[in-house]
C-alpha cells in the first residue's frame, strides 16, 4: 500500500515459537522510543468476526484434513476482513501497526493440508488474491516468521496459559505434532517464494532455542531498518495535541460543568436548520444535506446531548458529508439501522412486468410504475417495436419466433383496447357537454383495466422507486440471487448507479461475507 502514512508488520511462526511474546516485547519497545502503535493480536477470539475460527479449532466442523484449506482460509480471512477499516485507519494516522500472526499464518497452516507443493503454490496465489484484493486487507510491509523446530514447539506449547477460545490445553493444529514439521515447512517455502514478503528470523543455535533477548534483538535488527525516523519528544507532543485540541467551533461551547452550550451564532445558525430551536419536536430543514442528518443522526447511539448540539458541533463548520465519520459508524461499526436514514430516488426503465414485480417485493420502499390501467401499451419504440423485454440468452431462431409471437399478442391487444375504449364511449350515459378530458380518462381506464390480462408478463414498464438504504440493499441482494437473468442484471445496474450517490451506505452490498452469502443464501 504505497499511499499509506504507517507501517504495518506481522510476527509469524509455528504454534509454540514465542510470537506472543516476541509481540509485546516488540510493541513496548517501539513505545519506549516514541512511535505510535497500534496493535493486533490475530485471531481475535474475543470478537464475533472469529466465531468459524473458535468453531473450527475446537474441532467442531470435523479435523483439519475434513475442513479443507479453502474453508479453513475463509474463517481466518473473515475475522481480519472485520478488522480491516481499523487496520487502514491506523495507517492513515501516521501509526505502525504490529500483527501477532496475519495472511501468512493462513497460507502456513492451511498449506500444510497440500503434498504436492504446486498445488501448495497455488494455494498461496488464492488465498493473496482472497484477501489482499478481492476483500480489501491491508498487505503488510514485512511478516517476519520466527522460526522454531517442531519438537522444541511441541514442547513449549504445554507452556502456554489456558486460552480463552479452547478448554483444551491443545486446540486442532497444536495437537498434531506432524501438522508443527510441515507448518514449519511451509514457512521455509513461503519465505523462498516471496522474499519481498516474508523474512526468516531464526530462534534456534547449535539446536538450542536462544534466549527471548536475543530473538528480541534479531527481530529488531531486521525492522530497524525499515522503521521511519525516531519522532523527536516535541513530534510527539504536538501530535497529542493535535489529536486533542480542536479548533474553535463558534456554534457552541462548554461550561463549567463540561455540558455543551449553543452560542449565539450557534442558534443563528440552526434557526436555518431546523424549523425550533427550542421545542423537543423539531423537523431538519434543507440547509442540511440528507446524508449529513443521517449522519448525525447515526451519532444519537453514541452521544448523550440534545442533537442539535450534535449538528452543531459536528458537522455545521463543514456543512458537507462527513464521509469518514459515516465509513467509521456503517463499515467499522456495522450499524445497520443507520441505512434507514438515507433513502434514494432511482428509475429502472423497460423493466418487463414480471421484473416489476420482483423489484416491488415486500413494499420496503415507495415504488411508482406506468400502469397498465391507465395507458395504452401498443406504441412502438423508434426502431418499431412493441414494448416487450426480448432475452439476450435466447437464440436467433428463438428470438424469431418468440418476436413473432409477442406482436401478435400485442396486435391482438391494440385491437382489443382500441374497440372496447369505443365502445365504452359510445355507450356512455354522459352528456356531450360533459365528455371533457377527465371523462376521455375515464373511459380509457375502463378500457386498458378490461383488456391488460392479455398483456404478457415481457410487457415492458418504468419503475420509480424511493427506498432507504437499507431497503435498497435488501432489494438488490434479493435481485442479484433471482434466477431470472433479467433481474440479476437489474441488481447490477441498481448497485452500480446507486453507489454513485450513497457509496458507504451500500459498501457491503456485494462483498463476499456480507452481501454475497446473502445472495448465496437466497
Amino acid at each position: 500500500m504505497k499511499d499509506k502514512k504507517g507501517l504495518f508488520i506481522a510476527i509469524e511462526g509455528t504454534d509454540g515459537s514465542g510470537k506472543g511474546t516476541q509481540f509485546k516485547l516488540l510493541v513496548e519497545r517501539l513505545r519506549s522510543l516514541g512511535y505510535d502503535i497500534e496493535p493486533f493480536d490475530f485471531p481475535r477470539y474475543d470478537e464475533p468476526s472469529s466465531y468459524f475460527v473458535r468453531e473450527y479449532l475446537n474441532g467442531k466442523y470435523g479435523t483439519g484434513e475434513e475442513v479443507g484449506p479453502y474453508t479453513g482460509s475463509m474463517f481466518y480471512a473473515l475475522d481480519r476482513y472485520h478488522a480491516a477499516p481499523l487496520i487502514r485507519q491506523a495507517l492513515d494516522d501516521g501509526k505502525i501497526v504490529v500483527a501477532n500472526r496475519f495472511t501468512g499464518s493462513n497460507m502456513a497452516h492451511q498449506g500444510t493440508k497440500f503434498a504436492n507443493s504446486e498445488e501448495r503454490r497455488g494455494y498461496f496465489i488464492w488465498v493473496d488474491n482472497l484477501e489482499f484484493q478481492v476483500l480489501g486487507i491491508p498487505r503488510p510491509d514485512k511478516s517476519f516468521v520466527l522460526r522454531v523446530p517442531a519438537d522444541i514447539a511441541h514442547d513449549l506449547i504445554d507452556k502456554k496459559e489456558q486460552r480463552s477460545y479452547t478448554d483444551k490445553k491443545r486446540d486442532l493444529h497444536e495437537a498434531d505434532k506432524q501438522h508443527l514439521q510441515r507448518a514449519v515447512e511451509v514457512y521455509d517455502d513461503l519465505a523462498k517464494l516471496f522474499t519481498k514478503d516474508f523474512e526468516t528470523i531464526d530462534c534456534v543455535k547449535k539446536d538450542k532455542l536462544l534466549s527471548i533477548t536475543a530473538i528480541n534483538d534479531r527481530l529488531w535488527d531486521k525492522l530497524k531498518p525499515l522503521l521511519p525516523p525516531k519522532p523527536k519528544k516535541s513530534q510527539i507532543e504536538a501530535r497529542k495535541q493535535a489529536a486533542e485540541v480542536k479548533p474553535a467551533n463558534p456554534y457552541v461551547k462548554k461550561n463549567r460543568q463540561g455540558i455543551f452550550e449553543i452560542t449565539e451564532e450557534g442558534r443563528q445558525w440552526l434557526r436555518e436548520a431546523v424549523t425550533s430551536l427550542d421545542s423537543p419536536v423539531y423537523a431538519l430543514t434543507g440547509k442540511i444535506e440528507s446524508i449529513t442528518a443521517a449522519a448525525a443522526m447515526a451519532r444519537l447511539s453514541r452521544r448523550g446531548d440534545d442533537m442539535r448540539v450534535t449538528i452543531l458541533d459536528e458537522f455545521a463548520q463543514t456543512e458537507g458529508r462527513d464521509e469518514k465519520l459515516l465509513q467509521r459508524v456503517i463499515t467499522a461499526y456495522g450499524d445497520d439501522s443507520v441505512q434507514q436514514l438515507v433513502g434514494q430516488h432511482l428509475v429502472v426503465e423497460g423493466a418487463s412486468n414480471i421484473l416489476t414485480k420482483k423489484l416491488e417485493w415486500g413494499r420496503l420502499g415507495a415504488y411508482l410504475e406506468q400502469s397498465t390501467r391507465y395507458i395504452y401499451l401498443d406504441q412502438k419504440d423508434k426502431d418499431g417495436q412493441y414494448r416487450y423485454y426480448v432475452p439476450d440468452y435466447f437464440t436467433d431462431e428463438v428470438k424469431q419466433f418468440y418476436r413473432a409471437k409477442m406482436d401478435k399478442l400485442f396486435e391482438m391487444y391494440s385491437e382489443m383496447v382500441h374497440t372496447l375504449t369505443k365502445y365504452v364511449r359510445d355507450n356512455s350515459t354522459v352528456p356531450k357537454e360533459e365528455q371533457d378530458m377527465a371523462w376521455q380518462g375515464a373511459t380509457r381506464a375502463q378500457a386498458c383495466d378490461a383488456v391488460r390480462p392479455v398483456l404478457p408478463v415481457a410487457t415492458k414498464l418504468t419503475v420509480g422507486i424511493f427506498a432507504s438504504g437499507q431497503a435498497l440493499e435488501g432489494m438488490i441482494m434479493r435481485l442479484l440471487s433471482d434466477s431470472l437473468p433479467e433481474a440479476q442484471e437489474t441488481g447490477q445496474l441498481v448497485l452500480k448507479e446507486a453507489r454513485k450517490v450513497i457509496p458507504t451506505f451500500l459498501e457491503r452490498a456485494d462483498k463476499p461475507d456480507r452481501g454475497g452469502a446473502t445472495v448465496a443464501y437466497l
